[in-house]
């Protein structure tokens, strides 16, 4: 439902992208989005300056960064092919009518349901699997494989990084991996804390959680929710992160209070 809060920020980010600035206005419509995920008006706008917002004539050009955000993973599509990781906008998320593609990124096939990236198109651009037509313009979309931490729409209060190996966690190995996989860091300053772990644990979220609760017993109580997260950097370094978010609302749409 549209309000008058809602109908300012997205807005206030159509101005934008008209003067170029596909930034900013991303981040008027994933404030939007943060209290009415599912708003159609929203989501249609978001699409559309995801889709367009990384072209060099842009003032103010979306990044990887701003492109992975948790909170657009629906909007997109990603091939269904094994092993396949390619992920696309499409035109139907925030186009009507009949839309004509050139050169498409992906497909939606129309019998299947199946989603297949140019690479895996079957013979003549049908789907590989049944050889029906595909729609290179769905209007729906099957999500993408999360490329950051969630975010949830509560103030970030605590972040525990555990990176494996010995000695002290530097400066630039934290800015690099909370960067790109939990970038709110840097918009709600929450307190840090690192440790180095060797050997690297088997179970290392739970371990991760462990340690978190047992430095901040409060942090395991209901006026907390914890989520975590393990991976590794291009240089084989394994981490895991756990993020602690305050069980209070971040945003609040004050048209529309829950």
């Amino acid at each position: 439902m549209m309000t008058p809060w809602t109908n300012a920020l997205l807005g206030d980010a159509r101005e934008l992208i008209l003067a170029g600035r596909y930034r900013p206005a991303l981040d008027c419509v994933l404030t939007v989005l943060s209290v009415h995920p599912a708003l159609a008006e929203a989501q249609e706008l978001a699409a559309s300056i995801v889709y367009h917002g990384a072209g060099q004539s842009a003032v103010e050009p979306l990044t990887a960064r701003e492109m992975w955000d948790s909170r657009l993973d629906e909007l997109f599509c990603s091939c269904d092919a094994r092993g396949c990781t390619a992920v696309w906008m499409s035109l139907g998320r925030f186009m009507s009518g009949n839309i004509t593609v050139t050169n498409p990124r992906g497909g939606r096939c129309t019998a299947c349901s199946q989603y297949f990236c140019r690479n895996h198109f079957g013979r003549r651009g049908g789907c590989p699997r049944c050889r029906r037509a595909l729609d290179h313009a769905p209007q729906v979309s099957n999500g993408r494989p999360a490329g950051q931490m969630v975010r949830l729409n509560q103030p970030l209060v605590h972040v525990q990084v555990l990176r494996e190996g010995t000695g002290t966690v530097s400066p630039e190995f934290m800015t690099d991996l909370l960067s790109w996989m939990a970038p709110d860091v840097f918009e709600d300053s929450p307190t840090l804390r690192s440790l180095s772990v060797h050997p690297w644990p088997d179970n290392p979220d739970d371990v991760a959680m462990i340690q978190v609760i047992v430095e901040h017993e409060e942090f395991g109580q209901d006026t907390h929710d914890l989520r975590v997260s393990n991976g590794y950097q291009q240089d084989g370094t394994r981490w895991a992160i756990v993020k602690v978010f305050a069980k209070m609302p971040k945003y609040v749409d004050p048209d529309f209070p829950s």
